[in-house]
C-alpha cells in the first residue's frame, strides 16, 4: 500500500485546517482533520467578591492623568503659531490685530462667568451631578441588597470618570497644540495691552482701558486662553457626561434585559433632555463668542465618542456588564478525529 499525507499548516482560533489524503480505491479513506473552536465559560462577571483584577489599574492611572492635566492646563501656555486662521504674534500684535481678521476674531469679550450663558463652573457641576447619578443607580439596589454587582456599580463608575479624564486630556491638549484665536481674541488683545501701555494710539483708540481682571495674575490667564479656541471644553465635557449618562439609563431602563415599557418611556425622556443639555451649552459657545462652530463640532465629536468608547467596551447590548475573558482560559488538546482515521485539533479560549 502506498499512501501519501499532506498537512497543511494549523491556524489557532478560527483557521480550519486541511487534510490531503490519497488512497487506493479498495482502502477505507483517511478522515479528514477538523479544528473548532469554542469559547469556554468566562470568569465571573459579577457578585460581591473575586470582581477586581489588575487591569483596573490601567484605568486608574488614565483618571489620574486627566486630572493632572486638567488641573496643569492653566500654567501652560498654547502655541506661538496657530495652526488655525490667524495667529498672534507678540512681537507686531497690529498684524492681529488688524480689521481684515475682525470676521473671525473680532467678537466683544464678554467677561468669564459674568456674560456667559453658562459658564466653566457650572459644566464642572453638571459633570459632577451626573457622576453622582450613576453612582446612584447601580449603588443604591447593591447597597439594599436587590442586586448583588459589585462590579456592575464599580464599572459604572470608573468608565465615566475614564471618560471624563479622556476628554480632559484630548481636549486641553489639543487647546495647546493648536492655539486658535477665538472670536473675541481682538477685544481681549485691546483690553489686555491698552490697560497696560495705551501710547500706542492704533492698537488703543480709546485710550486706557479697563483690565480684563483686577488680578494682574488672573488677567494673564485670560488673554492667554484667548488662544485656546479649538476645540471647545464646554462642547466636549457637556457631550460626554451627556452621552454617558444617556447610555447608562438606556442600559438600565431603555434597551436593556431588564427594561420594561414605563421605564423606557422615563428613560428616552431623561436621554432627551440630556442631550438638548448638551446642545444648549454647545450653542451658546457660538452665540457668547467664544467659540467658532468647527470648535463645537469638534468637540461634540469627541465628547460623544469617548463616552461611547468608555461604554460600551464594559456594557453590552443587554445592559449588563461585559465578561472578562477567564486568563486561564485557553488550552489546546488533541483528539481522535471523527472517522475511522485522523486527529482533531480542539482551541479553547
Amino acid at each position: 500500500m502506498r499512501a501519501r499525507l499532506g498537512l497543511l499548516a494549523l491556524c489557532c482560533c478560527f483557521a480550519t485546517p486541511v487534510l490531503a489524503a490519497e488512497t487506493p480505491a479498495a482502502e477505507a479513506p483517511i478522515a479528514a482533520t477538523v479544528v473548532t473552536a469554542a469559547p469556554i465559560p468566562a470568569a465571573k462577571a459579577d457578585g460581591n467578591t473575586d470582581w477586581w483584577h489588575s487591569g483596573y489599574l490601567v484605568d486608574y492611572g488614565i483618571i489620574a492623568l486627566g486630572g493632572v492635566v486638567y488641573l496643569a492646563r492653566k500654567s501652560i501656555d498654547p502655541a506661538d503659531k496657530a495652526l488655525i486662521g490667524p495667529a498672534w504674534d507678540a512681537n507686531n500684535p497690529a498684524a492681529t490685530l488688524d480689521a481684515a481678521h475682525s470676521d473671525r476674531i473680532g467678537r466683544n469679550y464678554v467677561d468669564e462667568g459674568k456674560g456667559e450663558t453658562v459658564s466653566t463652573g457650572q459644566v464642572t457641576v453638571l459633570v459632577g451631578l451626573a457622576g453622582v447619578y450613576l453612582a446612584a443607580q447601580e449603588g443604591i439596589p447593591w447597597a439594599m441588597g436587590k442586586s448583588p454587582n459589585a462590579r456592575t456599580f464599580h464599572d459604572l463608575v470608573v468608565g465615566y470618570l475614564e471618560s471624563v479624564a479622556l476628554t480632559a486630556g484630548f481636549t486641553e491638549s489639543s487647546k495647546l497644540l493648536f492655539g486658535r484665536l477665538r472670536p473675541d481674541f481682538q477685544s481681549r488683545a485691546r483690553r489686555h495691552l491698552c490697560a497696560k501701555d495705551a501710547s500706542d494710539a492704533t492698537l488703543c483708540p480709546d485710550g486706557k482701558t479697563t483690565p480684563l481682571d483686577p488680578d494682574p495674575h488672573e488677567a494673564d490667564e485670560i488673554f492667554a486662553d484667548g488662544r485656546k479656541s479649538f476645540f471647545s471644553g464646554h462642547s466636549s465635557f457637556s457631550f460626554n457626561f451627556a452621552t454617558y449618562t444617556s447610555l447608562a439609563i438606556g442600559g438600565a431602563f431603555v434597551w436593556g434585559d431588564d427594561a420594561t415599557p414605563t421605564s423606557r418611556t422615563a428613560g428616552l425622556l431623561s436621554q432627551t433632555a440630556l442631550m438638548g443639555t448638551a446642545f444648549f451649552i454647545a450653542a451658546s459657545r457660538i452665540d457668547d463668542g467664544r467659540h467658532h462652530l468647527s470648535d463645537v463640532m469638534t468637540g461634540a465629536a469627541v465628547g460623544v465618542g469617548l463616552a461611547s468608547f468608555s461604554y460600551w467596551r464594559r456594557f453590552g447590548s443587554n445592559g449588563k456588564v461585559r465578561p472578562r475573558p477567564n486568563p486561564n482560559a485557553t488550552t489546546v488538546s488533541l483528539t481522535p478525529g471523527p472517522g475511522a482515521v485522523g486527529l482533531s485539533l480542539r482551541v479553547r479560549y
